[in-house]
């Protein structure tokens, strides 16, 4: 299993990963340097939790009261007195930051292009998103849907990381999801949304991974082959897919003596 996580682990080497694609015109701008609340340490510890890749944009006021606009991949939603605490990854800084509630200002929705802009309306969007996220009730102790979780992290991560997205691609991870009934109930139209809504970054990729090789070999293999599917996918043959292919053939193929 060790020499198959090295092997999936090479494609970040070269990746390009684009930032969420937004539905509306979109220009990000930042301060020259974020304030120090945002590079706050502790939301990272654990690289047990399984973490939910969700995209959106921002408007945010920091504590120097510098504005940005930015787009970033929510990892956690940690409640603290009066507040809620956001860890992200920011596509613009390419970098871990946190995000404090009361301090957004508008969010917007890279799917549908909806702003949301009220301070109630926010407080609602944020309450909703900490129902999918690590340590809300749907998810407690649900191992094999942490696995699945998981492997559609990777699985997106990958299909993404060369800065191109093909219908064959999306194809792909339909399959996988729809084999696992991830989530449950879900039809194409509403699965596709879901994909869309769905950021996996670097950090993300490189903790589902590993927590794919500790606690779950068998949905690693999967993700491997599902992985040698996407290399074909998109019809592009580059000398880094060649390669990326032909281990992953032999590394299946090890496994499968």
């Amino acid at each position: 299993m060790q020499a198959l996580t090295e092997i999936l682990m090479r494609r970040t080497a070269t990746a390009n990963l684009p930032p969420p694609r937004m539905r509306r015109r979109f220009r990000a701008s930042l301060p020259i340097e974020d304030a120090d609340d945002l590079l706050l340490e502790g939301l990272y510890d654990s690289r047990d939790d399984v973490l939910v890749a969700i995209a959106m944009a921002i408007d945010y006021v920091d504590a120097e009261g510098q504005e940005s606009r930015r787009r970033v991949t929510v990892h956690r939603v940690q409640e603290q007195p009066n507040d809620l605490l956001l860890a992200c990854y920011c596509h613009e800084r390419r970098a871990p930051r946190h995000f404090k509630g009361s301090q957004i200002r508008a969010i917007f929705d890279p799917d549908t292009g909806q702003m949301v802009d009220e301070r109630s309306a926010i407080a609602e969007h944020l309450s909703a998103l900490r129902s999918l996220l690590p340590g809300s009730v749907a998810f407690a102790g649900n191992e094999p849907a942490a696995a699945v979780r998981a492997a559609i992290n990777v699985l997106l991560f990958l299909a993404r990381c060369d800065g191109h997205e093909h219908p064959e691609e999306t194809t792909v991870l339909l399959d996988f999801m729809d084999y696992h009934a991830a989530p449950p109930g879900l039809d194409t139209t509403a699965a596709e949304a879901l994909l869309r809504r769905l950021h996996p970054d670097p950090i993300l990729f490189e903790n589902s991974l590993a927590l794919l090789e500790r606690k779950s070999p068998s949905m690693l293999t999967m993700v491997a082959r599902s992985a040698r599917r996407l290399v074909d996918a998109d019809g592009r043959i580059v000398p880094e897919e060649v390669e990326f292919g032909r281990l992953l053939d032999a590394a299946l193929a090890r496994i499968r003596d």
